[in-house]
This record gives structure tokens, C-alpha cells and sequence, in this order.
């Protein structure tokens, strides 16, 4: 315990982390489901890569536990997302840091907008149509 008038000296350690930029990009931003998405980017201190970190993703702010990938040599990751639903998709990455880099986030408005899947209604009409001509037929026959 260090009481006032004592004249003894007291050092603390601070260690700052190094701060992290993160930048995304997201290929194709529209399609019909099921898409495929291709989220890219680097994990940087200043202008220098880091490797070896884990991105992580979130989609429309939740994350995916199964969505993540490891940063390489040049701080670049590349995460594959499928996407099975019409709509609108946010996409986040994320590094959480670590002892010796700050955690940072990026999500420059990347959205995905699914296109609803084509139905081809004339099939199953012709097919319709054709059993009901069958059935009057059939009905006119047994009167």
C-alpha cells in the first residue's frame, strides 16, 4: 500500500495494440436463390497485411458460427456464402483482435438481393387442361 509522503515509485506497463483496418467486397450482389456469394477482403496494420487471423461473418447483424475464414501471408480471406432465401442480405466481417491488435469491423453496404425463382405455369396448366378435356369426355360417354 503507498500512503502519501512515501517516496517510492510506481511503474506501469502499457501495452497499446497496434489498430486494424478490414475492408469487404461481396460477388454477386444480386441473383436468383440458390446463391452463391463470395465475400473478400485484407485485414491490415497501416499497410502492412496480417496473417494467421480469424474473420469472422455476419449476415444481416447475426453471426454465422459456420461462417469464417483464416487470414493468409497477405492478410487476404475469402469466405463462401450460400444464400437459399428471397431477399435482402447485409453482410459484416469482423476480427475480434487479439494481444496484439485491436479488433475492428467492416461493412461498406453490401447487399445481396435475391430474384424470386421462375415458375413456369404453362406446364401444369396444359397438363390440367388435358385431364379435364379427359374427364368430360369420359362423363359424356356414360350418359
Amino acid at each position: 500500500m503507498i500512503k502519501m509522503g512515501d517516496s517510492s515509485i510506481v511503474y506501469v506497463d502499457v501495452i497499446a495494440k497496434k489498430p486494424t483496418t478490414l475492408s469487404i467486397s461481396v460477388y454477386p450482389t444480386s441473383g436468383k436463390p440458390p446463391l452463391t456469394v463470395t465475400i473478400t477482403g485484407t485485414l491490415k496494420y497501416s499497410a502492412t497485411p496480417i496473417s494467421g487471423r480469424e474473420i469472422r461473418l455476419r449476415v444481416n447483424g447475426v453471426f454465422d458460427p459456420y461462417a469464417s475464414a483464416t487470414t493468409d501471408a497477405y492478410g487476404n480471406y475469402q469466405i463462401i456464402y450460400a444464400l437459399y432465401d428471397v431477399g435482402t442480405y447485409n453482410f459484416q466481417t469482423n476480427f475480434a483482435g487479439d494481444d496484439e491488435y485491436e479488433g475492428c469491423e467492416r461493412s461498406n453496404g453490401a447487399t445481396v438481393i435475391g430474384e424470386a425463382p421462375t415458375i413456369n405455369l404453362l406446364i401444369p396448366l396444359a397438363i390440367a387442361g388435358t385431364a379435364l378435356v379427359g374427364i368430360v369426355l369420359w362423363l359424356a360417354k356414360k350418359r
